[in-house]
């Protein structure tokens, strides 16, 4: 995980260096780590129930419910183009 955290440390700076499919991995990486990871130092709670922003500990599949949830649904298809 710490060459994720460097890539986001160079990300700040040289923005234009990175597609934007590294915002999306850096985005991703932030809520596992604020919401999902238990950090010893902080006795087992992750970063966001320490702040009292979270009551209780995220899971990966919460998180992957989240992001289905945040995606377009999908509308009625259009009519094929025939191939003559």
């Amino acid at each position: 995980m710490d060459a994720i955290f460097i890539v986001g440390q160079h990300y700040a700076v040289a923005d234009h260096l990175f597609p934007p499919a590294y915002m999306h991995m850096i985005a991703l990486y932030t809520v596992w780590y604020n919401y999902v990871k238990q950090h010893k130092s902080l006795m087992g709670l992750s970063p966001a129930m320490a702040a009292d922003i979270s009551a209780t500990l995220c899971s990966m599949t919460d998180l992957a419910e989240m992001i289905d949830a945040s995606l377009p649904k999908a509308g009625p298809r259009g009519p094929y183009k025939r191939v003559a």
